[in-house]
């Protein structure tokens, strides 16, 4: 099997921010924030919520479904997770 190593991160990148697990953004709003901010200065990339990033966990625990779409995205050319 080949892997296709992606390309470096260059300042100004999008990155989506995804909540796989628990939707712990929800629940430490300030913390999550805190994570943005640092990766867009230290980074210099622009990170946005995927659709459901910021949902609360009960909402997302329901059903795999709402949150594989997330990963379906393509627009960001990379992906980083939202948990705390």
């Amino acid at each position: 099997m080949n892997l296709t190593k992606p390309p470096k991160l260059q300042a100004g990148d999008k990155v989506a921010a995804i909540s796989l697990s628990w939707g712990g953004a929800a629940v430490f709003p300030d913390r999550y924030a805190l994570g943005k901010k640092r990766l867009e200065e230290n980074f210099g990339v622009q990170v946005v919520e995927t659709r459901h990033a910021l949902r609360d966990p009960a909402w997302l625990a329901v059903t795999a479904p709402r949150k594989s779409c997330c990963l379906m995205a393509r627009e960001p050319r990379s992906i980083v997770s939202a948990r705390l």
